[in-house]
């Protein structure tokens, strides 16, 4: 199939992709069902049915002792899970071989400051659902930003990749109250769709990101009607 994304909103590719996600969105809810049903419910938006709880705990115990052991293994409590060291050919070549007691040195004060981030913030808590998303669903999307580690489950993006498995096309939908967007970028939507008063209404805020060229595209549409109010272009 011809992708041509530069012709097209964020809203109608992901509107484009998530027809071939469809089915691994519907295996993965279907595992949910007999695990955790409110890790991936049927219906991500508004008020939903009850969740039917399953007849047994297995699935959720299994579930959720798999992600802590894997947690565990991942980002080990007051361990560090990496090492930082100097290659010691480069130091010879530099003349600098009597330096490395003291490089070493203040390479395990990074490590301990960097656990020490980690320990603060709430990575470990983001990627425990992270590991739960892939135990059941097979699929999830990190993301990570200034105040952490964001993660986004299988129904909130879509991802198109070659056949190699590098990856070519990422979008994110993400629904949030207009009152919580940036007041500047609410008030150039206003303007735009000619709005006198107060936008209290969800919209849907799309993020595109190319490999290609680099591009973030963010489109925005209303929920209730369905209309396009702004659609901003950003070269990174």
């Amino acid at each position: 199939m011809a992708y041509t994304s530069s012709q097209k909103t964020a809203a109608s590719l992901y509107a484009l992709y998530e027809q071939e996600r469809s089915i691994f969105l519907r295996e993965a809810r279907d595992s949910s069902k007999l695990t955790l049903p409110n890790l991936i419910p049927e219906n991500a938006r508004g008020t939903r049915s009850k969740t039917k709880t399953p007849f047994q705990g297995v699935g959720a115990r299994g579930v959720n002792s798999l992600a802590a052991k894997l947690l565990l293994a991942l980002l080990p409590p007051s361990t560090p899970f990496f090492k930082l060291t100097i290659d010691s050919l480069a130091l010879m070549q530099e003349g600098a071989s009597e330096q490395k007691s003291e490089m070493d040195k203040a390479l395990r004060v990074i490590e301990n400051a960097l656990m020490s981030e980690i320990e603060v913030s709430n990575d470990r808590v983001g990627m425990f659902e992270a590991l739960k998303h892939l135990i059941v669903g097979g699929n999830v999307l990190l993301y990570l930003t200034d105040k952490g580690l964001q993660v986004y489950p299988l129904e909130k993006y879509v991802i198109r990749r070659d056949p190699n498995g590098n990856t070519l096309e990422i979008i994110i939908k993400e629904t949030i109250n207009a009152q919580a967007l940036p007041a500047d970028f609410l008030e150039l939507i206003k303007q735009k769709e000619q709005y006198s008063e107060e936008m209290e209404e969800e919209l849907d805020i799309y993020t595109h990101t190319l490999r290609e060229s680099m591009i973030l595209l963010c489109g925005i549409k209303n929920v209730r009607t369905k209309r396009y109010q702004a659609q901003m272009v950003c070269l990174k």
